[in-house]
């Protein structure tokens, strides 16, 4: 046996090494998944705004949880000013277009380098922090200047608020300092920049493609009408205005300009039309006056109907004559309109809210039950009958009709064209 023989050693098998722990998630990447999602809920939200707006401009009434309100919160009168649109696009496109940026942000902390990551979210944080800026004055604009809230607008408030948390959150854990030309000029790293880039200007080009093609097809058919209806003011008026004397009206008797609108309490149409008319007549209080007619759609009360259509529309049509008996139509007419909720106008509801409308309830039952309503509001569909006014909503500006369907933006533009050519009295 050699030496080397005596001393060799048997080799042990080596010691095993435990299993390796999981690598913790970071902080930051948490936080990337926060803002990622809180961007895709801003963008679900802000779709169903731009859906929203597209539906007012049309002349339809935005409607659901976020948005079917009435009262202090109310889509539809927000989206029906001027103020829901900057430099000729709609406010909400411009939110859409936002939380695309920012989810393209939110996925640039997460994928890209350090240095890149940290710029990611100090752009974040600046674009989040103007956007606030940006909401709270809209915020001013809905309750000093409209008057109502828009509860769409107020839930993309709190994501922004989640928004600058997120990106506040990852810029304070920055462990690089930000590096904002690599991260808009360095092509690394290639595949993640890659499917940022195309996401956002993805994004970006179909929705303001989509949006803008919609509002245009509203523009190019709203046009239409005003050409149309601008054509007969060179004929003389088809309807003799006085025919209109003793309906329920507001504004000055000498307005340069009167329109008259035949109308259902339970049409969500005559609904959306009330919130324009209303807003143009508050912009020129001077020069344009408005009066009511009834013509609900429903063959309980109006011969011309064949189904009942609006269930309770001749029940809340009658309150609409007793109400004006006792010189308080338009608070009914506002109150159904712009206060209740449009699925909460029915009878049940309404009984329940007369006195909030400054009605004398015993004075009313006894209209009510005397048939006087019913009188007068047979008075109205033979006159709307007489002048083919019962599809509604239809109106009459100056003796010129225009029935059925009517375009906001259509209204707006024969009103303003027609003070054009008539001096201020």
């Amino acid at each position: 046996m050699t030496r080397h023989d005596s001393h060799s050693v048997s080799p042990t098998p080596s010691a095993e090494l435990p299993d390796a722990a999981p690598a913790p998630v970071r902080p930051t990447t948490l936080a990337s998944l926060l803002a990622l999602l809180a961007a895709l809920a801003g963008i679900a939200v802000a779709i169903f705004l731009v859906r929203e707006h597209v539906t007012v401009t049309e002349g339809g009434l935005a409607e659901g949880f976020l948005c079917g309100g009435g009262a202090a919160f109310d889509c539809n009168a927000v989206a029906a000013s001027d103020h829901s649109w900057l430099l000729g696009v709609p406010v909400a496109l411009w939110g859409l277009l936002f939380y695309i940026a920012m989810s393209g942000l939110a996925l640039a902390t997460w994928l890209f380098r350090p240095s890149e990551r940290a710029a990611a979210a100090s752009l974040g944080v600046l674009a989040v922090c103007v956007a606030l800026v940006f909401d709270a004055y809209l915020a001013w604009i809905m309750v000093a200047r409209i008057g109502t809230v828009c509860l769409g607008c107020v839930a993309t408030y709190g994501i922004n608020l989640l928004l600058a948390g997120a990106f506040w959150w990852i810029e304070r854990r920055a462990n690089a300092p930000p590096d904002t030309r690599g991260l808009f000029l360095s092509p690394a790293p290639l595949i993640p920049k890659l499917i940022v880039a195309l996401c956002v200007l993805g994004g970006i080009g179909t929705s303001a493609y989509f949006t803008s093609r919609s509002l245009q097809y509203v523009e190019l058919f709203a046009q239409e009408e005003t050409d149309e209806f601008l054509a007969q003011l060179s004929k003389p008026p088809e309807i003799d205005m006085t025919r209109f004397d003793g309906q329920p009206s507001r504004g000055p008797a000498n307005a340069a300009i009167t329109i008259a609108v035949t109308s259902d309490f339970q049409c969500n149409f005559c609904r959306a039309l009330s919130a324009h008319v209303e807003q143009l007549r508050a912009e020129l209080p001077d020069r344009v006056r408005v009066v009511f007619v009834n013509a609900p759609v429903s063959s309980q009360c109006n011969p011309a109907m064949e189904h009942d259509t609006h269930e309770d529309a001749c029940w809340l049509a009658e309150v609409g004559e007793c109400a004006a008996e006792q010189g308080k139509f338009w608070e009914y007419h506002d109150y159904l309109f712009h206060v209740l909720p449009h699925p909460h106008v029915t009878r049940s509801v309404v009984t329940r809210h007369l006195g909030a409308m400054g009605l004398d309830v015993p004075r009313f039952q006894a209209c009510v039950e005397s048939g006087a309503g019913r009188a007068a509001l047979e008075r109205d569909l033979a006159l709307a009958r007489e002048l083919k006014l019962i599809t509604v909503p239809s109106i009459v500006i100056n003796g010129h009709a225009r029935r059925g369907g009517v375009y906001p933006k259509m209204l707006r533009n024969v009103v303003r064209a027609m003070l054009r050519e008539t001096p201020a009295r």
